[in-house]
């Protein structure tokens, strides 16, 4: 195939993509529920993130950081006035954020009330499920995240 050839249909192949794309760009606005659903779309709010929420929106790479320092300083707020169920909410938040939380979760392990810790693993368990069986695949995480060990390091803590 020759050069002239080969301008030739690449033309001839652009030109009918675009003329598909505008006639079913034609027939989406021939539609009668166009302009509603167009006003739905533009009205619905953009998803944002709530502390009460299973999982957080998504977060560029540059706002992960002070999105992980937020969540942090938010639980150790909670931890401070004992109200340790909104502290879980946000460590698991935080911990889900984290690319590589094996050192987050080091840390919360040595400061955290053994029951709440357990408390943390349960929710990081059934709230984020993927992220943690990513995670288990690691024998050092799979330690740290699972909940019969941390029981039972519980109960020994307890009873000595």
């Amino acid at each position: 195939m020759n050069s002239i050839q080969f301008i030739f249909a690449s033309t001839l192949f652009s030109a009918a993509f675009i003329v598909i794309c505008i006639y079913f760009d034609k027939h989406r606005h021939e539609d009668p529920l166009f302009r509603k659903k167009l006003k739905l779309r533009r009205r619905k709010p953009l998803p944002t993130y709530s502390g009460t929420s299973l999982k957080p929106s998504v977060i560029l790479q540059t706002d992960k950081e002070s999105k992980i320092v937020q969540e942090i300083q938010s639980a150790e707020a909670f931890m401070t006035v004992e109200d340790y169920q909104n502290a879980v909410v946000h460590f698991a938040n935080a911990i889900a954020c984290c690319v590589d939380p094996y050192d987050l979760l080091i840390s919360l392990n040595r400061s955290l009330p053994n029951e709440v810790y357990v408390t943390l693993v349960e929710r990081l368990q059934n709230n984020f499920a993927d992220q943690v069986q990513k995670l288990k695949h690691n024998d050092q995480m799979k330690t740290l995240l699972d909940v019969s060990s941390v029981c039972e390091l519980y109960v020994k803590n307890k009873t000595s």
